[in-house]
């Protein structure tokens, strides 16, 4: 076997993509119809506090929610099965996205990143998901 085939090989086998896109909307309309235990079932409780910290939440909510489907999506090739509660996104002192697992299990088995952005109407969410190489 060459050497691209090993690596292409390797990438088949350790890194997997994900991606999301939400209506910011549908997240206005959440907001105004659930109450904030009912989006504890979805978001950390991190998260909500970063997303209800904002004028307006709903595009938070939104890119949030689209990562974790875009997760969910990235890390289901790799043979993992997650909940929307067991991935969160933190912000770095300069206000970059941090993607990471709840549960420190997962965290030592794979890495998270992510990309964020989001217009007056979608949010989306790019996720790489890559196998750490003692998992």
């Amino acid at each position: 076997m060459n050497e691209e085939n090993l690596q292409s090989s390797f990438f088949e086998k350790n890194v997997s993509l994900g991606v999301d896109i939400e209506s910011i909307e549908r997240f206005k309309e959440m907001i105004s119809r659930f109450k904030r235990s009912t989006l504890k079932r979805i978001y950390t409780e991190t998260e909500l506090k970063y997303c209800f910290s904002k004028i307006n939440p709903a595009p938070s909510l939104a890119a949030r929610f689209a990562f974790k489907e875009a997760a969910f999506k990235a890390l289901s090739p790799l043979g993992e099965r997650i909940y929307h509660r067991q991935v969160e996104i933190n912000n770095s002192s300069s206000g970059a996205p941090q993607a990471r697992f709840v549960s420190e299990e997962l965290n030592s088995k794979y890495l998270l990143k992510v990309t964020l952005s989001h217009s007056r109407h979608d949010a989306i969410a790019f996720v790489a998901a890559i196998k750490r190489d003692d998992s």
